[in-house]
């Protein structure tokens, strides 16, 4: 059974296994950039994602479930969002960051799949009976292994981040991914959203200017 939220702009399904909530914001903008005959194809896309999230996590942690491991990194209000989101539809709430970067950015864990990714909270580590610096390490690890260096050059000493794979701001944990880049004093990093990381330098008024505009 499929009910349409208009208050909250978002499908409650409900079934043999349990209620899900599918917030339709973020899709509906991406829908809105997609070609009108590539808009079919997209909506299949959004299904796919959406039931990815639905299926239970691995029940053991050493096959699948550490493979897809990642970091996350996210404001932190994203989490007490997510939270109060799931209250509002009589959900419990669960999720919590597990590190805090910074006074606004937190980062979680999630299982990656390959059009989506799916939360991981702390009961689930319990259920797998893994301690969360040893999740958090693996995470990072993976992260690391699928790090290429890809930046592309914006302006002269303005670096903008090109994997455009929803990590992109999570690679603030890969510290010598960013010092390899040549930068007028010390690296400066802002992640404006998910799938964007400027860099530039302290020393470099232009480049802190640029990296202002494009943010």
């Amino acid at each position: 059974t499929i009910d349409l939220d208009a208050a909250t702009y978002s499908l409650r399904l409900s079934g043999d296994k349990g209620d899900h909530v599918l917030h339709l914001g973020n899709f509906y903008a991406e829908y809105a950039k997609v070609r009108s005959q590539d808009r079919d194809d997209f909506l299949s896309g959004v299904v796919r994602r959406f039931r990815a999230t639905t299926v239970p996590p691995p029940k053991h942690f050493d096959a699948e479930a550490r493979q897809r491991l990642l970091p996350n990194l996210r404001s932190r209000c994203y989490f007490a969002f997510t939270n109060l989101s799931g209250m509002a539809n009589g959900l419990t709430p669960t999720l919590r960051p597990f590190r805090l970067l910074t006074n606004e950015m937190a980062i979680g864990l999630v299982l990656d799949y390959r059009e989506t990714m799916r939360a991981i909270d702390h009961e689930q580590l319990e259920k797998w009976g893994v301690g969360e610096d040893e999740a958090m390490h693996v995470a990072v690890t993976n992260l690391r292994a699928r790090t290429e260096p890809q930046f592309e050059q914006h302006a002269p000493g303005v670096w903008v981040s090109a994997w455009q794979d929803s990590y992109d701001a999570t690679r603030l944990l890969l510290p010598e991914v960013i010092e390899s880049l040549p930068v007028r004093g010390r690296h400066v990093a802002m992640v404006p959203h998910r799938s964007l990381l400027v860099v530039t330098g302290d020393m470099d008024a232009a480049g802190l200017k640029a990296m202002a505009e494009i943010a």
